[in-house]
């Protein structure tokens, strides 16, 4: 009930003098939990999102000492846009819906729009499809990619379908791939801020730890991104995080993405957000004219398997690395 009374009094503050009848409220101390809803405020009467973004809405029963408890929410088709009962919106496929939260006969409605995300043009491509040409980019608006550098052993083997190859690096510093991304240097600086990298990879174990992205292109540094032995991801200076700890033996679609102006960095697995808007250092996410994959300098680079790499000029959102999501399942 202390939480309850907290937000009534936040809602109470923020918003009074709004609406009419707003003088009326009653006091927070006189909450009430069986005081009828007699009507319900909610900020906005429409809504649009683009498939995999979320938003939650405002909304509080009148008179202001009833029950929040009261009010659910509902959505005419989950399958377009979930809501929970905080009032949490999740946008899943494109298409119309009506959200509505109700207290006995007392409603209000919310018309729901989802669209699909854009699909951000790619810089470059790299996938193992052609076991004779492992280091071939692929071809992006007529205009050729530059070839992986591959270091030690590196075999071929099958990914996640039998149209889609993949290649097997093995553990230890020696073996990695150097990736020259090909995103132009901004005017005056020497390496790029804005940038996202999408990894295909499945780890055959979770034996040890697992390098994924390494910006000094020495190579002699530490790592800037990795799978812990427990499954999270991320590095010290972002945290590790998994609300779906990786798991051996199974293709995950990760995105990393930094955006440069805000020096934050973003991490997506399977189009779901893990790093979001999290702060960085000035220097240590820029990228050089390449970056190293699976490659550091203190063993924490156990055997893993990759089945593409991409790269974009600028840092994905949540939506867009979702539309990524989508294009690769579909």
């Amino acid at each position: 009930m202390k939480l309850k009374c907290i937000a009534k009094a936040v809602c109470l503050f923020l918003f009074a003098g709004m609406m009419a009848g707003c003088n009326s409220y009653a006091p927070v101390d006189s909450y009430d939990r069986n005081a009828a809803v007699t009507d319900i405020y909610v900020e906005i009467s429409s809504l649009s999102l683009e498939v995999g973004a979320s938003q939650t809405i405002t909304f509080w029963p009148l008179p202001a000492n009833a029950d929040i408890m009261q009010l659910s929410w509902t959505s005419a088709d989950p399958s377009i846009a979930t809501v929970d009962r905080w009032g949490r919106v999740s946008a899943v496929k494109a298409g119309t819906t009506i959200l509505t939260v109700s207290s006995g006969t007392v409603s209000k409605t919310v018309s729901m729009t989802v669209t699909n995300p854009p699909i951000v043009p790619l810089t470059a491509s790299w996938s193992f499809d052609d076991p004779s040409d492992l280091t071939k980019a692929s071809v992006i608006e007529g205009k050729q990619g530059n070839p992986l550098v591959l270091a030690g052993n590196i075999t071929p083997i099958d990914g996640p379908s039998a149209a889609n190859r993949a290649i097997r690096i093995a553990a230890g510093g020696d073996n990695y791939l150097k990736v020259f991304h090909g995103i132009p240097f901004p005017q005056g600086k020497g390496y790029v801020e804005d940038w996202s990298i999408l990894i295909v990879f499945r780890l055959p174990d979770l034996n040890g730890w697992h390098t994924i992205l390494q910006t000094d292109i020495t190579p002699a540094g530490d790592a800037d991104f990795f799978i812990r032995d427990n499954g999270l991801i991320g590095v010290g200076t972002l945290g590790y995080v998994g609300p779906q700890p990786i798991e051996a033996g199974r293709w995950y679609r990760l995105i990393l993405s930094r955006k440069g102006s805000s020096q934050t960095f973003y991490s997506y697995v399977n189009g779901k957000t893990y790093h979001d808007n999290v702060q960085t250092d000035n220097s240590r996410f820029n990228l050089l004219e390449a970056f190293l994959v699976s490659q550091d300098e203190d063993g924490e680079d156990q055997a893993i398997e990759i089945a593409e790499i991409a790269v974009w000029d600028q840092a994905l959102t949540e939506s867009q690395a979702y539309a990524v999501e989508l294009s690769q399942t579909n």
